[in-house]
């Protein structure tokens, strides 16, 4: 196909063939050339993903790193405040260290639970019950604490069902997550059943 009409009639049917054997011989060259070039660039996008891979678990190891460190300060800087005696001490206590997931587990550790229904009677801030689940979820579960008397007496502040209703899905999740936890703490069949019955959602 490499050859015109005009190039073939310069050579007898002898050189002609002799031409055309040169070419084929030179053609798997060519592919074997273009089959390399592709091969090379296979590998340096294969490279280049294995970097980015890299990159990203580098990223999120500086992350995890970051949270810890920041835990680390918020114990220097911030001390961690007293059994509150009010609910707006308390609400203002968690705010002030709502950035800190370590201080929140320390402040709920010392917090008796059954001063949730003398505090919260009447109305506990929407916002703050499911930051309160969520703290019971993760750092309470994680260091094998008991959530059940704070589940049971979460249950008993004011506004309770309305809260429960107007759980978003992750927050729901976390709940969840309690409950089972809760069902494995050892605590009697009918109290644990109780307390199901209190959450159901």
């Amino acid at each position: 196909e490499s050859f015109t009409k005009l190039e073939v009639s310069n050579y007898s049917p002898e050189e002609f063939k002799e031409r055309l054997k040169v070419e084929n011989k030179s053609s798997p060259n060519a592919v074997e050339q273009k089959h390399n070039e592709k091969s090379v660039s296979v590998s340096a996008s294969k490279s280049e993903k294995s970097h980015d891979s890299s990159k990203s678990k580098s990223m999120e190891s500086n992350g995890a790193y970051s949270n810890e460190l920041e835990n680390v300060i918020a114990k220097l800087e911030q001390k961690l405040p007293p059994v509150p005696t009010a609910s707006y001490q308390f609400l203002t206590d968690w705010k002030k260290i709502s950035k800190y997931p370590v201080l929140k587990y320390q402040y709920l550790k010392q917090f008796p639970p059954e001063k949730f229904p003398e505090l919260f009677k009447h109305y506990m801030e929407p916002e703050i019950f499911p930051e309160i689940l969520s703290t019971l979820s993760s750092s309470f579960m994680e260091n094998g604490d008991d959530i059940v008397p704070y589940m049971m007496h979460l249950s008993t502040v004011g506004r309770f069902n309305t809260m429960l209703m107007f759980m978003a899905d992750p927050e729901k999740e976390d709940l969840r997550k309690l409950l089972s936890y809760a069902e494995m703490s050892g605590y009697p069949s009918d109290e644990v059943e109780a307390l199901l019955k209190l959450y159901k959602i």
